[in-house]
């Protein structure tokens, strides 16, 4: 790619800022976690802000790269999340809580991230979505599926301190996806993909996921957006933006 194709601007605007934004920024400036992104992955990600009007420089939307033969992730702040589900006109509030298995095995859904670690046994979490115009959304996830690790395959620090608080949060997220799929489309937290954003530029070598998962994630990323898609085929073109 070369310095004009890499300095190109793109131009958008997020809450009232004006967003400036080229892939020689996001390659100085907006990478976290100690790798070298592919000139693919600078687009995606420069099209993710666009076209989903996130602004990068506030922390909206992070573009984590750990190692070569790890694509990288592109993770979205829970404050954006709320944000846009407070600004839906349709949107009619949000419960969520915890799924516990108690001292006598029976699975008890509770409503917030307090349990009980002596005698309940964290097993995931639930979420309601309430809108105005139809049917309110429950999803429910399970904590095996999305605890985060280090490479050793323990918990991740966030994951070890605050599992309760972390599961709720997916749940959260996936079920404001499913009540909203237009506004949230090809985007994830960091709680999903199993990452975990703090600490990361005291640490930009340790990923906290396994790199099939986010090959995974990844994928699962083109194939939901059909906008991002035709971003990685115009790589192929003379003027990929």
């Amino acid at each position: 790619m070369n310095e004009m194709q890499l300095n190109k601007e793109v131009n958008y605007e997020v809450d009232g800022a004006k967003i400036k934004l080229s892939l020689a920024m996001i390659k100085k400036n907006l990478v976290t976690g100690g790798g070298q992104p592919t000139d693919q992955e600078l687009i995606f990600f420069l099209k993710l802000c666009e076209t989903q009007k996130l602004n990068p420089f506030i922390k909206d939307v992070y573009l984590i790269k750990f190692g070569a033969n790890d694509p990288a992730a592109m993770v979205t702040s829970k404050d954006v999340y709320f944000k846009r589900a407070d600004n839906h006109p349709e949107y009619d509030g949000i419960a969520s809580g915890v799924i516990v298995v108690d001292a006598d095995g029976v699975l008890v859904h509770k409503e917030g991230a307090v349990y009980f670690k002596q005698s309940e046994t964290l097993v995931g979490a639930w979420c309601r979505v309430f809108r105005k115009d139809r049917k309110d959304f429950y999803h429910e996830v399970l904590f095996d599926e999305y605890v985060g690790k280090k490479k050793d395959g323990t918990p991740n620090s966030n994951w070890a301190n605050r599992p309760s608080t972390m599961i709720t949060k997916v749940a959260e997220s996936q079920c404001l996806k499913k009540a909203f799929p237009n506004v949230f489309q090809g985007l994830y937290i960091e709680d999903e993909m199993g990452i975990q954003v703090e600490g990361m530029a005291s640490q930009p070598t340790t990923p906290t996921v396994s790199s099939e998962r986010l090959k995974d994630e990844a994928q699962q990323h083109a194939n939901e957006d059909a906008a991002l898609q035709k971003a990685f085929e115009e790589m192929n073109s003379d003027d990929p933006l």
